[in-house]
Order: C-alpha cells, then structure tokens, then sequence
C-alpha cells in the first residue's frame, strides 16, 4: 500500500474513526453486513476505499473481513469521546503515524482469525496513541495477536495472574507457555535446574492494553 494509496487508506480510516455514525450501519448489518456492502460502503468511508482500490466481497474470506472490520469498529466506538478523540488528534497530528496505522490495521485485520482478535487490534491503536506503548511493542503486540490461539491467550493472562501474586512461581512447559516463547509474551531462563518460563513485560503489556484494558 505505497503512494497515492497509502493516503487514500489512511484518510479513509480517518473518517471512518471519526465519524461513529456513519460506522453504526455496518455494526448494525451484522451478519448481513456482506449481503448489502455495495449500500454500506457508501456510508463508510474505509469500505468505500475497499471498494475503489478494487476489492469485492465475494469469498468466504471476504466476508470474514467484513466482520471483523465491524467488530474493530465496535469497540472504537464504545470508547469514550474523549479517547476516541486522542486517537484522531494523533492521526492528524501525524500524517505518516495515519499512513503507517491504516496499513497495519488493515492487513492485521486481513491476517487474523477471529473478531475477538479484531476487537484486540483496536486495543493496541488505542494503546499507542495513547503513549501507553512504543511502535515496537505495537508491533510485538500485533505479532501475538495474530500468531496466538484465542485459548492460549486465556491461560497465558491466568498464569500471569499467578505469577503476579506469587513472583517466584513458574509457568513449566505446558502448551500455553510454549504459545507464549513464541511469540514473546514469556522468556526463558535457564539458570533453573529445570528451567523456568517467565512472563515477559510484553506479557503484561499484553494483559494492560489488549486483554482487558480500564476504559
């Protein structure tokens, strides 16, 4: 997405953002969302690009992207105006911060599995346009989001509770910490004589942010 079309994107998603209203149609269609997307792409400005950059909604695929572009656009806009706010600021503040953030939104979007995950990368955009976390934890995070299975992250925030109210506990070997090496949510430290997966900042980043952040 270079160019004249990175713009187009990262203007689309702009107006998208701002405008919760023009959003509420597509949140509304639900599962009907791709049975009328000629109609609601001209009420939403980032299917609207979708549409002139030559795309259809014509595949199983397609219609999951759908979705999930709705689900992101759900949980922006149940967001206070306030924070909703210190996103646009952001966007226009930084005409390359928009570029680079409509492309990662929307391939991310493309990449993940679920509407879960979906809602998770509206976490992150808020996150970072807070200050709350760097561009390369940004990306980290999005590398978790979309490498991780939905019931790994659900024992891997479990285990970081228990590892928050007892510090010296150890995650061991068991599919969720695995899950968590790899995508580095956990580390591992081999001075043990068995060795111990630990959480990683990421992890808690990940647990403040994405998980269940205190709107």
């Amino acid at each position: 997405m270079k160019g004249k079309e990175g713009s187009g994107a990262a203007s689309s998603f702009r107006q998208t953002l701002e405008n919760p209203e023009a959003t509420s149609a597509l949140i509304e269609a639900g599962d009907k969302a791709v049975e009328h997307f000629t109609d609601l792409a001209g009420e939403v400005p980032i299917l609207k690009w979708i549409v002139a950059a030559g795309k259809t909604v014509s595949s199983v695929r397609d219609y999951f992207l759908v979705k999930r572009i709705a689900a992101f656009l759900a949980d922006f806009q149940a967001i206070s105006p306030e924070k909703r706010r210190v996103v646009i600021d952001r966007l226009d503040r930084e005409p390359e911060f928009a570029k680079r953030a409509a492309e990662a939104v929307l391939t991310l979007l493309d990449r993940v599995d679920s509407e879960v995950k979906a809602v998770w990368v509206s976490r992150g955009l808020r996150a970072y346009a807070a200050g709350l976390v760097t561009s390369a934890q940004l990306m980290r995070l999005n590398w978790a989001i979309e490498r991780l299975l939905i019931c790994d992250a659900r024992e891997i925030v479990s285990a970081f509770e228990w590892v928050r109210a007892e510090p010296r506990r150890i995650w061991g070997q068991s599919p969720y910490a695995l899950a968590a090496l790899s995508v580095g949510l956990a580390s591992f430290d081999a001075k043990w004589e068995e060795g111990a997966t630990r959480p990683t900042e990421l992890c808690e980043l990940f647990v403040r942010h994405i998980w269940k952040p205190n709107d």
